[in-house]
C-alpha cells in the first residue's frame, strides 16, 4: 500500500494560518506524522500511480488553493511545494523529488475560512483567474486581465444587471488602468491623448474592486 506526502514550503506562520484557513472536506494542509512540517493532503491524490502524474494534478490543487486563499485575504508570500514522497507503507520507505517552485504574493489583509471543493478549476476560465491570483502579484496590468476573463466568460451587462459591478466603476476602473498620466510605467498603454480621469481609481480601491467582482463570479460558477 502506498501513501502520497507532498509537503509544502514557506514561512511557518503563513503556512499555518493557511492551514487553520482551509476549511474542505476534500482537501487539507496537516502536520506530518512524526515531523514537524506540513503536507498537502488530498483524497484524489489515491488515484496517481507515481511522482510524474502528481506533479500536473497537485500543481494545479495548490495554484486553487492559493488563489481562493487570495480572495479571503490571506497573507502569504511565498508558499510552495517542497517535495512529493511516495511511501510504501509495508515496505517503509520511499522516493521523493521536486518539482514546483511557485511563489504566491497575496494583497488583501482580512483572513476567514474558506473552501475549495465546489470551484470549478477544470474550467479553462476559472483556472486562469486562479492562476493569476496565485503567481501574480495584483497590478494594474494583472488586474485588467482578470477583468477580462470575467467579462469575456459572462459579459459586461450581466455583471452589472446582477449588481456585482457599476458601468461608472467599469469606466473609472479601465480609465485609470489605461492611463500612463496616471499609473505611469504601470500603465496598460503608453501616452495617450485621452484626458484621465479627475479622480483616478486608487491601486488598493482596485484590488478590493476587482477581488469582490472575483468571488461573486466564482460563486455563481459554483452553482452550475
Amino acid at each position: 500500500m502506498q501513501n502520497w506526502i507532498v509537503e509544502l514550503k514557506g514561512d511557518e506562520e503563513e503556512l499555518q494560518r493557511l492551514s487553520d484557513g482551509l476549511n474542505d472536506q476534500m482537501v487539507s494542509i496537516e502536520k506530518i506524522s512524526g515531523g514537524n512540517g506540513l503536507q498537502l493532503i488530498s483524497d484524489n491524490f489515491k488515484n496517481f500511480f507515481n511522482i510524474q502524474e502528481q506533479r500536473k494534478n497537485r500543481e494545479t490543487l495548490l495554484e486553487t488553493i492559493l488563489g481562493v486563499a487570495n480572495l479571503y485575504g490571506f497573507n502569504c508570500h511565498g508558499i510552495s511545494i517542497k517535495n512529493i514522497t511516495k511511501y510504501d507503507v509495508a515496505q517503509k520507505h520511499g522516493e521523493g523529488t521536486e518539482f514546483f517552485d511557485g511563489k504566491i504574493k497575496i494583497i488583501r489583509t482580512k483572513v476567514t475560512r474558506f473552501s475549495i471543493s465546489k470551484i470549478p478549476s477544470s474550467n479553462k476560465s476559472v483556472e486562469m483567474a486562479l492562476k493569476i491570483l496565485a503567481e501574480r502579484q495584483l497590478d494594474w496590468v494583472e488586474m485588467y486581465k482578470l477583468w477580462e476573463i470575467v467579462e469575456s466568460d459572462i459579459g459586461k451587462k450581466n455583471m452589472i444587471e446582477r449588481g456585482w459591478v457599476s458601468s461608472n466603476k467599469i469606466s473609472l476602473f479601465k480609465r485609470t488602468a489605461n492611463s500612463m498620466a496616471v499609473t505611469g510605467i504601470d500603465s496598460r498603454h503608453g501616452p495617450s491623448k485621452e484626458n484621465p480621469p479627475p479622480k483616478p481609481m486608487k491601486i488598493e480601491e482596485a484590488r478590493d474592486w476587482i477581488g469582490k467582482l472575483l468571488a461573486e463570479w466564482l460563486k455563481k460558477k459554483q452553482d452550475y
